[in-house]
């Protein structure tokens, strides 16, 4: 019963000690603003297939 309550003494003890900041959470940007900040690129997504059906194992 004693280590009961001395872990329910340290658990309250780490909510007043630990600022609520932490837990708050940043707005996540738009996909839109992101795919803004991407910018243009190719498209590698074929490039490195087998030159035939099977050939790479």
């Amino acid at each position: 019963m004693n280590r009961f309550f001395s872990l329910l003494w340290i658990l309250a003890l780490t909510q007043i000690v630990v600022p609520q900041g932490i837990h708050a959470q940043e707005p996540k940007p738009l996909i839109f603003e992101l795919n803004k900040k991407l910018g243009k690129g190719i498209n590698l997504g074929n490039a490195l297939g087998a030159p035939n059906e099977g050939a790479w194992g």
